[in-house]
């Protein structure tokens, strides 16, 4: 009751931040994915820790089980994480303006390496307890981190799908992964070193996405440079181009202003040649 205590106050004393606007639109999110290296490696991060999440999820309570655990520790587990995540996600803004996104997604993975090792040491059940609050980062910065990428990298009318395949890889192909790789591994090595496998794959994962993403990152923003160049020179190109056309139009209507008056009178007063029919006799 504490820890639905602590969440609710969090709730209401958590005001709105803003409202995603657009529709869902999921086919167009994916067929903008793959032209985007950096966008599918997040999605890949992102699928990985939900694979992750489902090897705690699914398997860590069959562990405390089998330590001998008592079902009130079942769900004092569960009061421990959301004790620590609801706050953090409070404290969304400040996080946002401390940490890049890449930052908190690694420190989210760092989170669950430290979270799968500890509980691989078990000897007793009741230790998980302090084990527990660690959720709030392997979830809360997770999706914090995710949400704030995915729907920067989208334009509005997109965001909303684009959170869509947030939630989609991390709480649908990864956990799907996750559950029948993970019942495999448990059936074949047991859970302590299912935990320190999972520890073990998701410090490679994290170290390819940070290289990957870090690459995607340099790219795309030498891409943006070199297209608002571009779009700078055409504005300068257009302006020039429209200064050339007014200087010659204005110079054409002085011209004509300055000429065609002396035309007229040039024309008015040019002697007269008499012609053929002017010099017969009358």
């Amino acid at each position: 009751y504490g820890g639905f205590a602590v969440a609710a106050w969090c709730v209401f004393q958590t005001p709105p931040r803003g409202k995603i606007v657009g529709d869902h639109r999921m086919l167009d999110v994916l067929k903008s994915v793959w032209h985007r290296p950096r966008v599918v490696t997040w999605v890949v991060g992102c699928a990985y820790m939900g694979l992750g999440y489902a090897l705690i999820g699914t398997f860590l309570f069959l562990f405390l089980k089998e330590l001998g655990a008592p079902p009130v520790l079942f769900g004092i587990c569960i009061v421990a994480t959301v004790v620590v995540e609801v706050p953090l996600f409070q404290r969304s803004a400040a996080l946002y303006a401390r940490f890049s996104n890449r930052q908190l997604l690694l420190m989210a993975m760092a989170g669950f390496v430290t979270r799968v090792v500890g509980y691989s040491m078990l000897q007793s059940p009741w230790p998980v307890v302090l084990l527990e609050p660690l959720h709030g980062l392997t979830f809360g910065l997770m999706w914090l981190s995710g949400i704030k990428f995915f729907s920067d990298a989208f334009p509005p009318q997109l965001a909303n799908s684009a959170v869509g395949l947030l939630h989609t890889s991390a709480f649908g192909v990864g956990p799907i992964v996750g559950n029948i790789v993970g019942g495999y591994v448990y059936d074949g090595v047991g859970p302590r070193w299912m935990f320190r496998l999972g520890a073990l794959s998701m410090l490679v994962v994290a170290a390819i996405f940070t290289v990957a993403d870090r690459h995607f990152e340099a790219r795309d923003a030498e891409a943006a440079a070199a297209a608002a160049a571009e779009a700078k020179e055409e504005q300068v190109a257009a302006k020039v181009t429209v200064s050339d056309e007014m200087t010659a139009s204005v110079a054409v209507t002085a011209v004509s202003e300055s000429t065609g008056p002396v035309s007229c009178i040039v024309a008015s007063e040019a002697p007269r040649h008499p012609s053929a029919a002017d010099e017969l006799p009358s």
